[in-house]
């Protein structure tokens, strides 16, 4: 594993780009947000693996080029 963030972080950072908390369904979260397929990330002793930041920045970054 290359390393964690709080799950608190990722959960800001979707919020501030319009992504919802929908369910949870241990261990995962699914985040939805309108027009877009949900994330799914996998959360343990409330961290995330920084594969799953990576992917929402890459999710991030590709809303804001196609606005």
């Amino acid at each position: 594993m290359d390393g964690e963030v709080p799950f608190e972080q990722v959960l800001t950072i979707l919020e501030q780009h319009g992504w919802h908390l929908a369910r949870i369904s241990r261990p995962y979260r699914v985040f939805t947000k309108t027009g877009q397929l949900p994330i799914l990330i996998q959360v343990h002793d409330k961290m995330v693996d920084t594969e799953y930041v990576e992917r929402i920045k890459e999710i991030i970054a590709r809303e804001n080029a196609e606005s």
